[in-house]
């Protein structure tokens, strides 16, 4: 019997070909491109879940950075119409005494009630705007407060969010295994039977539990409980894509090592 499969290590583990030579090549080669990328797959879902917690982060930050521009925006608010009011009170001012100098110096009893009716409406609209800048002024230091709290809050999380992001990111020992595991998976896949090659990768799309099913050399049972038919076996033994009726998982047969590959 052939010499049995060397073990292969990446990322400081081992990977232990457990199958021996006397598999069809097609299966063998099924076996060694699956336990690469069982590692391969390992680092895109970590790489994944990376990405996720990065998008959290980023949608934390942002949201603080929403809520500290909101306050000062209502801080500048406030204080534009606290301008705002202040000048319409001075202008109200300005047209009383104006409206007073017109009216001593009337000539006609409609100009003396129309400097009177502007004078009312002027006292109206300074007592409103008056009003106004009350409780504009009661509420400034309560406005101001909370926007000195979100600028702080701000700072804290911005703090934290660029130490998460830092604490994120991939070690080049990582990174360069990751590269490694995928010139792999590629060199690998193009030896591969094309027929294998088709439902394993949609397999692995579908993110399948058992992408690959052992079946027991002795009672032909798999994991699931099936018992597979001698036929199947035959099939499978020859080289030939067998799948699973119940789940379309690819069968294999786990061959005992020979006595000479031990």
């Amino acid at each position: 019997m052939g010499e049995r499969l060397q073990p292969l290590r990446l990322l400081g583990g081992v990977f232990y070909a457990e199958w021996s030579r006397s598999m069809h090549p097609a299966i063998t080669q099924l076996l060694d491109l699956h336990q690469v990328n069982v590692q391969r797959q390992r680092l895109i879902q970590d790489r994944s879940g990376r990405e996720e917690k990065r998008r959290q982060a980023d949608q934390a930050l942002a949201k603080f950075t929403t809520q500290h521009e909101t306050a000062h925006k209502m801080v500048a608010d406030q204080g534009a119409l606290i301008r705002q009011y202040t000048a319409d009170v001075d202008r109200c001012d300005t047209e009383i005494q104006s409206l007073r100098s017109r009216q001593m110096e009337a000539k006609s009893n409609k100009e003396y009630l129309e400097c009177i009716n502007g004078i009312e409406n002027a006292k109206a609209e300074k007592k409103l705007r008056e009003e106004s800048l009350s409780n504009l002024n009661a509420s400034v230091d309560e406005l101001q407060s909370k926007a000195s709290a979100a600028e702080q809050k701000l700072a804290e999380i911005r703090a934290k969010y660029e130490q998460f992001v830092a604490n994120l990111e991939e070690s080049q020992e990582a990174e360069q295994s990751a590269q490694e595991l995928e010139r792999m998976y590629q060199e690998k896949r193009q030896g591969l039977d094309p027929k294998f090659l088709e439902v394993y990768e949609r397999l692995i799309e579908a993110k399948h539990h058992m992408p690959l099913i052992p079946v027991d050399p002795v009672t032909r049972a798999t994991p699931l409980g099936q018992i597979i038919s001698h036929n199947d076996c035959e099939r499978i033994r020859g080289g030939q894509l067998v799948t699973d009726p119940m789940t379309n998982g690819i069968l294999y047969i786990k061959e005992e090592p020979a006595a000479d590959d031990a």
